[in-house]
């Protein structure tokens, strides 16, 4: 969505201290100011939504002996997110955009300044700029599968008294890998279709409090999840020696 074009610089305002200028004719701007003694912008405040992208496009000439920028502001005018120094003299093309963020607040604004601040001086002249906003899809975590593990001495069972969603099997074998616990879940997870599975595994009560849990996800795309237990020194634990209780979740992000 364009949210600004047009032929004339209206409805935009201008920022202007000491010797600096802003001046309009015919759509063209020219802006300037004196070296180290002033500053002159024409700024534009946009109230944008989480997961927007906003684009700025503009042409401008810069004369010889000058320096100016193009910045986006955010979350407050004094906040430069992204910027292009106007530094190559003549006409020129620039372009630059900001992605708001997830954590974007209703109190949160962009300003888009153009022209020279107090590190700037000389003179620019622009044409009016193509601002667009566009909506982006923001990922959405899913947990497809959740459950709790009971350990007792090497014997693992999925709680009966919890929520087991997503949940095919759990497999150990002391003989094969006396640390390792896999997990085959009910799904897979294509991550060429942006599915991306974060597995996630924490102490849920009994005995043992210092233990770790490492998750880990086969990348084969085929569901399982690799759990690895650690104590407190940081070294794998033999599960027949483990008694407890453990949450484990599975999400992705669509």
């Amino acid at each position: 969505m364009t949210i600004f074009q047009s032929a004339t610089w209206s409805n935009l305002k201008t920022d202007i201290t000491g010797d600096g200028s802003v001046s309009v004719a015919s759509g063209l701007a020219t802006i300037f100011s004196g070296l180290s003694s002033g500053s002159a912008q024409i700024t534009k405040r946009i109230y944008p939504k989480p997961g927007q992208l906003v684009t700025v496009k503009v042409f401008a000439n810069l004369s010889e002996n000058s320096l100016a920028r193009i910045r986006i502001n955010y979350p407050t005018a004094g906040s430069p997110k992204n910027q292009v120094v106007v530094s190559e003299q003549g006409w020129r093309f620039y372009e630059l955009s900001y992605l708001v963020p997830i954590t974007h607040l209703p109190t949160d604004f962009i300003t888009l300044t153009f022209g020279m601040n107090n590190e700037d001086f000389g003179t620019v002249q622009m044409l009016p700029p193509d601002i667009t906003v566009e909506n982006f899809e923001i990922p959405t975590p899913r947990c497809p599968a959740a459950f709790r593990l009971d350990i007792n001495a090497g014997v693992i069972t999925v709680n009966a008294y919890h929520i087991a969603n997503g949940i095919e099997s759990v497999t150990y074998d002391h003989a094969t890998n006396p640390y390792l616990v896999i997990i085959q879940t009910e799904y897979t997870y294509p991550t060429n279709n942006n599915q991306v599975p974060l597995p996630f595994a924490q102490h849920a009560g009994g005995q043992n409090n210092q233990i770790k849990i490492h998750a880990q996800y086969d990348n084969s795309g085929l569901g399982r999840i690799y759990l690895v237990f650690y104590d407190g020194n940081g070294q794998p634990v033999d599960l027949t020696t483990l008694t407890g209780s453990f949450g484990v979740n599975v999400f992705t992000l669509v």
